[in-house]
């Protein structure tokens, strides 16, 4: 990754309390412990979350996938990776390449699991990668 010192972390099962996961950040939310045990759920079906983080840990970025056999999204694509969500800090980290580098991992998992390639839903607004 670029100058800045960027660094590439796995949010799983075990490390998701401590790394967080974006969408909401108090722990005692509602929201949090509903997203929580989805994501206990959604692990087991082999969602993966990577995070992309400063020195000094600040999150910069996060990219969702999971195999597109559990995707839950409007497509048919088993033997794909399917983004679920993916997000940048632009404006604190400017030309750091997040967002590249975050879909670069996701292509190379693709590869290293023999997949045929990787999809994703999009759309001109928000809350769509």
């Amino acid at each position: 990754m670029p100058e800045c010192k960027l660094s590439m972390v796995t949010v799983d099962a075990l490390n998701v309390d401590d790394l967080g996961f974006f969408c909401v950040k108090s722990k005692q939310h509602p929201g949090y412990i509903a997203k929580r045990v989805w994501l206990r759920q959604r692990f087991e079906e082999g969602l993966q979350i990577r995070q992309v983080r400063s020195k000094d840990g600040k999150q910069a970025g996060f990219l969702e996938y999971v195999p597109g056999e559990y995707t839950w999204r409007v497509l048919d694509a088993p033997g794909y990776l399917v983004i679920h969500c993916i997000w940048s800090k632009s404006k604190q980290f400017p030309n750091q390449g997040v967002a590249t580098s975050l879909i670069s991992d996701c292509v190379v998992d693709a590869k290293q699991r023999g997949k045929s390639g990787v999809a994703v839903v999009t759309s001109d607004g928000p809350w769509m990668a």
